[in-house]
């Protein structure tokens, strides 16, 4: 509610002003055999604030005017609207006090009024530059899905590494895009490391076309990553569900697993699958996949590193994020 409400309604503001002006002077006629001569004013001022206040200048000074002329009719010396030294010098006295108060009132409620019109103002702006960022961001994933789309198409020229390469590369385009709206935000505020998990690996299940793979993601979900270190990290783990899909489970059934763990100030993301498994001798340095080399520079990217291995009967992957060193303190 913005004051004074006599703006929006001036003739309620009159009525209200003149009403608190006559329930003074009925306190003061009630008090005037318990009040020490001399205090003609003890309940107009307060009638005078308060009308000021919730009404505006224009109810206040109409309150300060019924309360002179109810002051030197009742309780100024001599009764009756006589007018000698001691009388105007309590008017003039009056007339200096209501005055201030009113003048008060009104710069101070002016000065709120500006302040809540700047909030507005500032909201609105806010509001929309989230608008726009949003609509940019919009674009921007619509636009890398089209590229992906294209080199889609590129493809259907090519056969054999040529063929393989353009796809792999429409791929890691399109996820890209259908990311974008989720790991930028107006506010810069860090992305849920849980969910881009959960929506990355289902994302690559889906662009491969698979229904029969079983995807699960546990850990904490305290985690968050900044939008900067959480494209590199989608990257890497599109790269290491996309090698589980096409050579652990090459049309066949199978169950992804995601684990999100905290060791000492680096995140461990662990993605394991019950695939066919690595070949035997399998190294991952001498290894000329271009993904692999692919998810270990992106890796270094988040202050982290990557790694693929054999544990039991399951392939694991471990994607470690470091701390952020340009993060502020």
């Amino acid at each position: 509610m913005r004051l004074p409400l006599g703006r929006r309604y001036p003739l309620l503001g009159l009525f209200a002003a003149s009403a608190i002006t006559v329930l003074a002077l009925v306190v003061r006629l009630s008090l005037d055999d318990v009040l020490p001569p001399g205090l003609p004013y003890v309940t107009f001022f307060p009638a005078v604030v308060l009308s000021a206040f919730l009404f505006g200048t224009r109810p206040g000074i109409l309150s300060a005017g019924l309360g002179l002329l109810f002051s030197w009719y009742f309780f100024i010396p001599p009764a009756g609207f006589a007018l000698n030294f001691g009388a105007l010098l309590a008017i003039v006295l009056y007339l200096f006090v209501v005055a201030v108060d009113i003048v008060l009132i009104h710069w101070m409620q002016r000065a709120q009024n500006r302040l809540l019109e700047q909030r507005r103002i500032s909201r609105d702006l806010a509001d929309t530059r989230a608008m726009l960022f949003q609509e940019l961001q919009h674009r921007v994933g619509n636009n890398l899905q089209m590229v992906g789309s294209m080199l889609a198409l590129q493809r259907r020229g090519l056969s054999g590494d040529a063929a393989q390469a353009i796809g792999e590369a429409a791929q890691r385009i399109a996820l890209i895009g259908s990311m974008q709206r989720d790991l930028y935000s107006a506010d810069g505020a860090p992305v849920g490391l849980r969910d881009l998990v959960a929506k990355v690996c289902a994302e690559t299940v889906r662009a491969h076309g698979r229904d029969d793979v079983t995807v699960t993601v546990t850990g904490e979900s305290a985690f968050g990553l900044s939008p900067s270190r959480a494209i590199p990290a989608s990257v890497v783990l599109a790269e290491t569900v996309a090698n589980a899909l096409e050579h652990g489970m090459p049309g066949r059934r199978g169950n992804l697993a995601a684990h999100i763990v905290d060791d000492k100030d680096t995140i461990v993301i662990t993605i394991s699958d019950d695939g066919v498994g690595l070949p035997p001798g399998f190294s991952p340095e001498e290894s000329g996949s271009l993904g692999l080399r692919l998810a270990t520079a992106l890796a270094r990217q988040v202050s982290g590193s990557y790694a693929l291995a054999r544990e039991g009967d399951r392939t694991v992957a471990r994607l470690r994020i470091g701390p952020d060193s340009t993060a502020q303190v």
